[in-house]
């Protein structure tokens, strides 16, 4: 199952026949654009949160699974005495490029500012639990 926007392609392109339970493709367009989104490669800028502290870890990877797993498993030297990490924000670039200057721009006063704008519930909700 593979979502594109709001939709489940899986449904969109899959039904069952009536007579038996094979499956027939619906739509092939619907079909190769599925196939070609999951070509694209994209690389994450993202936001990880101490569960111990109230410690902020900014980074960009294009594995985002792999690399929060490698953070939480203590493999990153910088990561590891604050460990276990919690996923708070991501973004995802097409460009390499795009995400180094997205988290170098969040490392910064400004960029910090403006991540705390934008998780502002989140972080609310921090002080009261």
């Amino acid at each position: 199952m593979f979502f594109v926007g709001k939709f489940c392609v899986h449904d969109l392109y899959y039904t069952k026949t009536p007579l038996d339970t094979q499956y027939t493709i619906l739509d092939t367009r619907i079909y190769d654009r599925v196939v070609e989104l999951q070509k694209i490669m994209f690389f994450y800028v993202y936001v990880l949160k101490s569960v111990k502290e109230n410690h902020l870890y900014f980074g960009y990877t294009n594995d985002l699974v792999r690399r929060v797993k490698e953070h939480n498993l203590g493999l990153n030297q910088s990561t590891k005495a604050y460990k276990p990490w919690k996923l708070i924000y991501y973004e995802a670039c097409l460009n390499e490029q795009d995400a180094k200057r997205r988290e170098y721009y969040l490392k910064t006063s400004q960029g910090g500012r403006l991540l705390k704008r934008r998780l502002k519930e989140y972080f609310f909700s921090l002080r009261f639990a």
